[in-house]
């Protein structure tokens, strides 16, 4: 190939290549006025919903409440111990383990012979003793009027033994008329001095037979309260214990026969902790006041109310029971002191199918309630979170319903609740579940939880 032909080949490539161009540019023209002319997509993002349980803050009359447990026990305690020896010879039918007895009813008899012969002697051995004091007093009598005319006795023979004193002088009577009137004057005074003598004397004596009737009558009451003692009664209506003793049984004085507990009243003695029942104590209560005469009563001044419960599978029974006092002393072990309640009529309560008797030995919730608060703010545990004591954390939803963390000031803590002094107003919403993750500021959807609401306000104010 020609030089010439070789050019004339590659300029007609180029041409070709050349020629490619104008379509290429005209077409990225075209795509790039087509996509010019729309609009970019949109990237669009939900934000995302949490929901959680919430209640409203309520505002109301608190009962603040301690919990203890106890065991049941008798008011009352009885033991008919023997007082007298003999041969028991009645017995009440109904003298078993168990029964019921109401106030009265004789339990037992012993031999009363012996003692009715004792006492018959004491009144005999008294009645003498009575006649020996009449007897004196009459004799005290005889003796004053006998003083009483010896004197004039006594009086005249002086004007005798004057006058003839007289005659003698005068030479009228012999000296021997004078000594015989002066030997008969002597003779009165001293019958009058005996008789004298002999009514100092009637005091001694009386004092003597007065200490000896004084002695017969103590003696008596001794023989009539040894006759009493052999009727045993009940003291009171009574559930029977043991019974240690049966018809035709020689019993000897200090043997227990038989025990019985009242029925009329029930006892508990629960335990609650010293921090449970300082919330009880009512805060204008000032212990500065307690005195040496208050001490006995301020126990009484706390004004505590009571309620005892006891469960048993299904069957909840309860009691209105009344605060009666403290234990006199506190456990160091658990720090936990006695509380005593009464339960009156605790058999009379009892409800077949529903309710039993309170007997002794039945183990017992006790609740405890202070006087009534008003305008307390409160909050259920399960909203807290965090803490020392004094101060938590809540989730509050805010106006725009954003979940905001806010530290709030903790007063009274009692088992399921605690009362807000600080950090929240009545009626502002609190989360009471557990949103996860629970960031500040994120968005919530506060689903109300009626029955929380309901639950808490009965478990602060204690009315169902």
């Amino acid at each position: 190939m020609s030089e010439g032909t070789g050019g004339g080949l590659w300029s007609k490539v180029w041409v070709r290549r050349l020629a490619i161009i104008p379509p290429l540019l005209i077409g990225v023209g075209v795509v790039a006025l087509a996509v010019g002319g729309r609009e970019p997509p949109r990237q669009t993002f939900t934000e995302r919903v949490t929901s959680v349980r919430a209640i409203s803050v309520p505002k109301i009359v608190l009962s603040p409440r301690a919990v203890g447990y106890g065991t049941v026990s008798a008011g009352r305690d009885w033991k008919a111990v023997a007082q007298v020896d003999g041969r028991a010879i009645e017995k009440h039918q109904r003298l078993e383990t168990g029964e019921i007895i109401a106030t009265g009813e004789v339990l037992l008899k012993i031999d009363a012979a012996d003692y009715q012969l004792a006492l018959a002697e004491i009144e005999a051995n008294l009645s003498g003793a009575k006649a020996e004091i009449a007897e004196l007093d009459a004799r005290r009598a005889n003796f004053k009027s006998s003083i009483d005319i010896e004197r004039r006795k006594l009086e005249i023979g002086e004007r005798d033994l004057k006058r003839k004193r007289r005659l003698l002088a005068r030479g009228n009577i012999s000296p021997s008329q004078v000594d015989r009137e002066q030997q008969n004057l002597l003779a009165d005074r001293q019958r009058l001095q005996e008789l004298i003598n002999a009514l100092s004397l009637i005091p001694a004596q009386r004092g003597v037979l007065q200490a000896k009737l004084a002695q017969y009558r103590a003696r008596r009451e001794i023989a009539r309260l040894d006759l009493a003692r052999t009727t045993i009664t009940a003291p009171f209506p009574l559930r029977v214990g043991p019974v240690n003793v049966e018809t035709a049984q020689f019993v000897r004085k200090g043997e227990i026969l038989t025990e019985g507990s009242g029925i009329a009243v029930a006892e508990i003695a629960a335990q609650f902790t010293i921090d449970r029942l300082f919330p009880l104590i009512p805060p204008e209560f000032d212990p500065s006041s307690i005195t040496v005469e208050t001490l006995g009563t301020i126990q009484h001044r706390l004004a505590f109310e009571a309620v005892v419960r006891m469960r048993s599978g299904r069957l909840e029974s309860t009691w209105k029971a009344r605060f009666s006092r403290l234990g006199d002393t506190i456990d160091p072990g658990t720090r936990t002191i006695g509380v005593i309640v009464a339960v009156d009529e605790p058999y009379r309560k009892a409800r077949p199918g529903l309710r039993p008797a309170l007997i002794r030995g039945m183990f017992v919730e006790v609740e405890l309630r202070g006087a009534p608060r008003p305008d307390i703010l409160v909050a259920p545990r399960a909203a807290l979170h965090g803490g020392d004591g004094s101060a938590a954390i809540v989730y509050v939803i805010d106006e725009k319903k954003r979940l905001r963390r806010r530290k709030v000031k903790i007063g009274l803590e009692q088992a399921d609740f605690v009362t807000i002094t600080g950090g929240l107003a009545e009626g502002e919403r609190i989360v009471i579940s557990d949103p996860i993750p629970a960031i500040d500021g994120m968005l919530v959807k506060g689903v109300a939880d009626e029955a929380a609401a309901a639950r808490l306000v009965t478990q602060a104010t204690g009315v169902k």
